[in-house]
């Protein structure tokens, strides 16, 4: 059998195997957002630097996770040490349906919290049953997720060190983000008109951009 190693800005959809090649560490994060991957790694990395003892964190694109011998792989090499495993499923548990119950039996087998969320703004009802949290505690992960943000990711992963160690303080809950604004790096404007003054064209048309 042909193994791949992951290559970083690299997806792979074909049969073969790939070693993600990941140390274990406390927290676990498999999603298919990449989106959520970066900022959750500079979110890890600002808390690293305040705090040399904050728990490890790995991070994982379920894209990379198809095939079932890179499933194995993962579990033995990098899930098997985790004391705090979140997966964010798209698409309902056929979406990753061999991950999904062999992380499901390894928690169950060996008593590590495990919480199985929707991948999208909607809960998904069907992945309830495979977390070992309680329902509350996954929707707030979650919530932390939904509404993204620097701020919300470090919540997020302050309250995953709460998770397994309850001595550690719960953060706020996730804190909704604007749906809309204005941005100007360095120095966020109040109104059209401060927007307008910042540019070098006076009266220059406004743009506005849609992030998926």
């Amino acid at each position: 059998m042909h193994l791949l190693t992951a290559q970083a800005g690299s997806v792979d959809t074909g049969q073969d195997p790939i070693d993600l090649a990941q140390s274990p560490g406390n927290i676990a994060l498999l999603t298919s957002a990449d989106t959520e991957i970066a900022g959750l790694a500079k979110a890890q990395q600002m808390l690293v630097n305040e705090n040399p003892t904050t728990p490890s964190l790995r991070l994982a694109n379920l894209l990379f996770l198809n095939h079932n011998y890179s499933v194995d792989l993962y579990l033995e090499q990098t899930l098997s040490k985790a004391r705090l495993i979140i997966l964010r499923i798209l698409g309902g548990p056929s979406y990753w349906r061999y991950g999904l119950d062999e992380v499901t039996r390894f928690a169950r087998a060996n008593n590590v919290k495990l919480a199985v969320m929707s991948g999208s703004a909607y809960r998904d009802e069907t992945l309830d049953s495979y977390s070992t949290l309680p329902r509350e505690i996954c929707d707030k992960l979650w919530a932390y997720l939904v509404e993204g943000g620097p701020e919300n990711y470090q919540n997020l992963l302050h309250f995953a060190g709460h998770i397994i160690d309850p001595a550690q303080p719960a953060p706020l809950s996730a804190q909704p983000l604007p749906k809309a604004g204005l941005y100007w790096p360095g120095n966020p404007p109040h109104n059209l008109g401060e927007l307008k003054a910042h540019g070098p064209i006076p009266a220059a048309p406004i743009a506005a951009i849609t992030f998926y």
